[in-house]
């Protein structure tokens, strides 16, 4: 849209006989519906080519993943286009509208994976008790001070990285707590460490009957998400599609 303000070839649309709005939408429909296409068949690739590696990752919501796989990719694809053309109308000069538009659709692909996509539906919260099985799980475990010297009975005893097979897990580090649900003594859990080393200490800390919390979305939940997120993008594909058609009676002339 841009593009054809500059060149002033939008002139010839005055001179026709079909509506301005008509015009557009017939635009919009060609270059949205090979778009989608395209998005379609590179996503199925990508899926399909990816599937062992997926697999083998146990995690289908990494940010990376997620957005290039399936059917999420059409709506981006769908609401990329909408937001070109909406802001070619309002800007009217090639190079900036599509600066403005890459921008934009930038901070909302990294925006989505790190602040938006979780609170799609409420997450999960899971009590673990501490043992070896469990904490294999985990990247690590220890207490979190500057130093052996500094731990006092408040200092938080955390489990770091715990992962759900299948699931993202959004708790990246948990607390360990007692059985009344009070934070551990970190001076008792250091003569854990001290005493047995970090891989000995699991059975001394179990004994101790300790437990953490891990805040968790299931990975039966993918396809939700997945239709959650395309809907999203397709909704604002529509709103910009229906505010390119409003301004476009405006803009022309």
């Amino acid at each position: 849209m841009a593009r054809e303000f500059e060149t002033g070839t939008y002139r010839m649309v005055l001179a026709q006989s079909v509506s301005r709005p008509r015009w557009l939408a017939v635009k919009l429909a060609v270059v949205t519906a090979a778009g989608l296409a395209v998005a379609g068949l590179c996503s199925l690739l990508l899926t399909w080519s990816a599937g062992p590696v997926d697999d083998l990752a146990g995690n289908r919501f990494g940010a990376l993943s997620f957005g290039s796989r399936d059917v999420a990719p059409l709506g981006y694809a769908a609401f990329a286009l909408a937001l070109g053309t909406a802001v070619g109308l309002v800007v009217r000069r090639t190079l900036p509208a599509m600066a403005v538009t890459l921008a934009v659709f930038a901070v909302l692909q990294v925006a989505m994976p790190l602040a938006i996509r979780q609170h799609f539906v409420p997450p999960l919260t899971a009590s673990v008790a501490v043992s070896d099985e469990a904490l294999e799980r985990a990247d690590g475990i220890g207490v979190k001070a500057p130093g052996p010297d500094s731990v006092t009975p408040d200092t938080p005893v955390v489990v770091n990285r715990y992962s759900v097979p299948g699931a993202w897990v959004l708790s990246s580090e948990s607390r360990m707590v007692d059985p009344s649900g009070r934070p551990v003594d970190a001076t008792k859990a250091q003569d854990c460490f001290t005493g047995a080393g970090p891989r000995g200490a699991a059975g001394c800390l179990a004994a101790m009957g300790l437990h953490f919390d891990v805040t968790y979305q299931p990975g039966s939940r993918y396809w939700l998400f997945q239709g959650i997120e395309t809907s999203i993008f397709t909704g604002l594909a529509l709103l910009l599609a229906g505010f390119s058609l409003w301004r476009v009676r405006r803009s022309l002339g």
